[in-house]
């Protein structure tokens, strides 16, 4: 048996991503198919998340489905125990650790191909076993310093907002936290459907 772990940022409520998708599927008139919580058509360094419907729309770029992602950067909707994992550090339990190389593009820019570039830690004799057993990767040596993200060496942060959050959740519902937690209101969605898309066909996207 080998044992593998995962870089960690925290577990999102399982409750919220349903009322979320529920609340999509309302809004489009649509069941949900699909969801990439992290849609690589824009590349994966800018976090993108897309929603697939089963009349065929596809979007990736309205203030609401970017939502979810809100709230989950908010840290209001990770798990209470995230905020004080044991394993937020390089001495993991397992054999092998897999995660994202957040970083990459600052210590090995020609191996960064924005489109995704995974960080593998080998832990133990047998991990580095089963490693080598691995004949179709593309892989360079790293260093702890180098790969060293936020929660290879600390838990996330705990949200000064949480309990409100599922203080109002609870008594004001869904649709009451996503405008008051993740933005979701008139202006953002003028933001998301008629500047963002301007400002973009001029050019100016990038340097804002």
């Amino acid at each position: 048996m080998y044992l593998c772990d995962i870089v960690c940022h925290g577990t999102p409520s399982p409750v919220i991503f349903q009322d979320y998708i529920q609340f999509c599927e309302k809004k489009n008139r649509s069941k949900v198919i699909e969801y990439y919580c992290r849609y690589k058509g824009s590349g994966w360094h800018s976090h993108v998340e897309k929603a697939v419907y089963e009349s065929g729309t596809e979007d990736s770029t309205s203030q609401l489905s970017q939502c979810y992602k809100a709230l989950f950067y908010s840290n209001t909707i990770l798990r209470p125990a995230c905020h004080n994992c044991k394993f937020a550090n390089v001495s993991r339990p397992s054999d092998i650790t897999i995660g994202d190389f957040w970083g990459i593009e600052k210590c090995m820019p020609d191996f960064d191909d924005n489109l995704g570039v995974s960080l593998v830690l080998v832990n133990s004799a047998k991990g580095m076993d089963l490693f080598q057993k691995i004949s179709n990767l593309q892989c360079q040596e790293s260093t702890i310093k180098d790969c060293l993200q936020r929660n290879l060496h600390t838990p996330t942060a705990l949200s000064p907002q949480r309990d409100q959050f599922w203080k109002d959740y609870w008594d004001r519902g869904f649709e009451f936290v996503l405008k008051q937690y993740a933005g979701y209101s008139f202006w953002g969605q003028m933001k998301a459907k008629v500047i963002k898309p301007i400002l973009t066909k001029l050019g100016l996207m990038n340097t804002l």
